[in-house]
């Protein structure tokens, strides 16, 4: 397998999704909710460990991960991290 090859499978096997607007990625099709949180503020995602962490569903569908489920991820999916005390 040449250079070329190898980058390209390597690249195959990583998943990109956005947390709060920004891309996180993953080498992994399954994280937790913490796992999440935790790759998203590794890549400079501001957010905190404590936060509420949602799936952004259909049209702006909202449905909130726990930190311990696990999830499997795919391209383009959106995530959104909000503070426990915003009521937004």
């Amino acid at each position: 397998m040449n250079a070329v090859q190898e980058l390209s499978t390597a690249k195959a096997k990583t998943v990109t999704v956005l947390v709060n607007e920004k891309p996180v990625e993953f080498n992994e099709k399954k994280a937790t909710g913490a796992e999440i949180k935790a790759a998203a503020i590794a890549q400079g995602v501001v957010i905190q460990p404590d936060f509420s962490l949602f799936a952004v569903k259909g049209h702006n569908k909202l449905v909130q991960i726990g930190d311990t489920e696990e999830v499997t991820l795919n391209d383009h999916d959106k995530f959104v991290a909000v503070a426990p005390d915003d009521n937004s």
